[in-house]
This record gives structure tokens, C-alpha cells and sequence, in this order.
């Protein structure tokens, strides 16, 4: 990797201002609400980019996109509530949700902006560097709770979590998100968000914790 200078540095340092944004408003928000609630609101990101990348990208949709949307949106939702209209109308828009929409909206300009800002460079440069410049930005926002976290007597359970994370959930993942980017319209880059509820259930019952009911079902 060499130094892309100024210039580059400036944008990848926004497509990192994105990720850090998005990160802290999602932990953050779960101090106030369940992890239901805020996957709840995360079903709007591929309407969100839909809207953004109009005007930043030129990229239009036509009706049978914008109703694979909303269905692929309404089957997240029924399989995030159990396929239960109980758990759906107990749901509410407090101030955890508040919390994490700014940063949905960051994730959801994610997509378009980086192929905004793309000027034919590696995209392990541009991971590279968005990372990097997230990270500190992260890093501002909670300096004393990093200062004070005794690093060396944590577990190694703990440092295998981050691993994942550093890794797996943002690297990797954010690396093919890239590339989609390049090659796809945004929204449908982030309409595979709507998989994840699925693929969690999957999980669930691999693990033994249960395969999920014929309602959720109906929803995948």
C-alpha cells in the first residue's frame, strides 16, 4: 500500500466517517432498546439508498425494484417479529430507535458514496484506508472508556471477539460491499440486508436453539 495522498485520503476518510458513524450509533442505541427493535429499523437502509443514490448516482428504479423492496422489507419484518402481530404492534419508535436512525442513514449512503468517490484505485486501498480513518473516528468518541479497559487481563473469548469482528463484520464484509457497489445499483447492494434475519434463524437452528415456526417461515 502506498500513501494515496490528500485528496484520496479526504474521501476515504468520509467513506470512514460513514462506518464509524454507523457503528456508534448502533451500539450506542442498544443501550436504550432490543436488538429486535433496532433490526426493525435497519429494514429501512435499502429504501434509503434507493433515495440517495438518485441523486447522487443518476440511478432511477423502476416499480418491480421498488416492490421487491417493500416485500423483501415486510418479510425481514415478520421474521425479526416471530411472525407475530402481537410482537409487531408492540413495537415503537423511542428513543433507542432515534438513536440509530442517523446512523442507518450513514449506512445506507454507504453503497453510493463509495461508488461516488471511486476513481478506478484497488479496492483493498480504498478498504484499506476507510478502515483506518473509521477507526480513529471511532476511537474520539470514547478515548477514556479505551484508556481505561484493562487490555492485557481481558480473555482470550474476548480478543477472538473482536477478531471476528475486525475481520469478518467489517474487512471482509465491507471489502465486498465495495465491489457490489461498483457492479450493482445501492439499493440492490443493500437489499441483501434483508437476508440477514433468514440467515440468522438458519444459525439458530443449526446451534440447536430451535427451527424457527411455519409464520417465520412464511416470512423468509
Amino acid at each position: 500500500l502506498a500513501w494515496p495522498g490528500a485528496p484520496a485520503l479526504l474521501r476515504y476518510g468520509i467513506v470512514g466517517f460513514l462506518l464509524a458513524a454507523y457503528f456508534v450509533s448502533m451500539f450506542e442505541a442498544l443501550r436504550w432498546t432490543d436488538p429486535v427493535s433496532a433490526g426493525a429499523v435497519f429494514t429501512l437502509v435499502p429504501l434509503m439508498s434507493a433515495a440517495m443514490a438518485a441523486p447522487l448516482l443518476g440511478q432511477h428504479l423502476g416499480p418491480r425494484v421498488w416492490l421487491g423492496l417493500i416485500v423483501g422489507g415486510i418479510g425481514a419484518l415478520w421474521v425479526l417479529f416471530d411472525g407475530s402481530l402481537a410482537h409487531l404492534s408492540s413495537f415503537h419508535v423511542g428513543h433507542g430507535e432515534l438513536v440509530f436512525l442517523p446512523g442507518c442513514l450513514a449506512y445506507a449512503a454507504y453503497a453510493p458514496v463509495v461508488r461516488r468517490f471511486h476513481r478506478g484505485e484497488s479496492l483493498v486501498e480504498i478498504n484499506f484506508f476507510a478502515i483506518l480513518t473509521g477507526a480513529a473516528i471511532t476511537g474520539l468518541f470514547g478515548p477514556g472508556e479505551i484508556a481505561a479497559t484493562p487490555w492485557l487481563e481481558l480473555s482470550l473469548k474476548v480478543y477472538l471477539g473482536i477478531a471476528h469482528l475486525a475481520v469478518f463484520t467489517t474487512a471482509a464484509t465491507f471489502l465486498f460491499i465495495k465491489y457490489a457497489s461498483l457492479h450493482l445499483p445501492a439499493a440492490k447492494v443493500m437489499a441483501y440486508t434483508y437476508l440477514l434475519p433468514a440467515v440468522v434463524a438458519l444459525y439458530e437452528g443449526l446451534l440447536g436453539h430451535g427451527w424457527p415456526a411455519l409464520p417465520v417461515l412464511a416470512g423468509i
